[in-house]
């Protein structure tokens, strides 16, 4: 769902690709429990158990999460509690305790930053939650502690994709309105990456013909659509802009149709004499 607001375009140079979060602000937890609601699609991680991995910490065996990558639908909740993170169906009341991003390694350091309290915060700056006072759905804790204590069969643990990522949906319509302004897509160069402990799920395209090796052409303008609400489209190497200057785009902030005209303005603006290849 495209919300209906004023365009808001900017220029950046050298953009945080997979981040709202500004600068090196570290966002620690906060106290107390805080109740929000799902405003627009976003991903989620839903805990339903453990499996048995092949780590030992001396004879003891470590476990694995389960966890199934979903998407919070709006009218939903998140319950950001002491004990830890709930997601709450709006249709049906399910609870399950999850995670906003993925774990990192057994025995990798978190450097005392907490990556769950990040995300929350692009989630409220990029408008898919919304604070509230308190719980306004039927919870059912209880149910979460169930569904995390089940335990799977041995090294089956990790991730598992349980419907499509909503950013692919909001990547084919930017694809579509560039196409209908005459941007030529290469469709070889069209990836999807999921998101990890160390970056956010991002959509990467290349814009404008450029012969049998796409990959080594200077010509190409880079599109990296992440699943923060922005649209990050860099320059060409050729064209040896001040730190490489591109146009970033919240593609919440308007029809998607409508912002792709000044995008591609914006981007020859900053690059004089520079237009984007594939244009008609």
């Amino acid at each position: 769902m495209i919300k209906e607001a004023i365009p808001h375009i900017v220029a950046c140079s050298k953009p945080h690709m997979f981040s709202l979060t500004v600068g090196v602000e570290i966002i620690m937890p906060g106290f107390g429990n805080k109740y929000f609601v799902v405003k627009d699609h976003f991903r989620i991680l839903k805990n339903v158990g453990s499996s048995p991995s092949n780590t030992y910490i001396g004879r003891s065996r470590a476990c694995t999460p389960v966890l199934l990558s979903t998407t919070a639908q709006p009218g939903d909740e998140i319950h950001d509690l002491v004990g830890g993170l709930h997601h709450v169906c709006a249709d049906t009341g399910e609870t399950h305790h999850i995670q906003m991003v993925p774990s990192k390694g057994l025995f990798e350091k978190s450097y005392g930053a907490n990556p769950e309290a990040g995300r929350i915060v692009e989630l409220q700056r990029g408008m898919f939650l919304e604070e509230i006072e308190g719980p306004t759905l039927k919870y059912n804790y209880a149910q979460a502690r169930e569904f995390s204590d089940k335990t799977h069969p041995e090294l089956t643990g990790g991730i598992r994709m349980v419907d499509r990522d909503p950013l692919e949906d909001v990547s084919d319509e930017i694809i579509d309105a560039l196409q209908e302004q005459g941007v030529s897509i290469i469709p070889e160069s069209i990836s999807f990456a999921s998101e990890t402990a160390y970056s956010s799920a991002r959509a990467c395209f290349a814009l404008g013909g450029a012969g049998d090796d796409w990959s080594k052409s200077e010509d190409l303008w880079i599109l990296t659509v992440c699943n923060n609400a922005r649209a990050i489209l860099r320059a060409p190497d050729r064209l040896h802009t001040p730190e490489n200057y591109a146009a970033d785009i919240n593609f919440k902030a308007g029809p998607i149709s409508d912002l792709v005209s000044p995008m591609v303005d914006l981007v020859n603006e900053l690059a004089p004499g520079a237009s984007m290849p594939g244009l008609r």
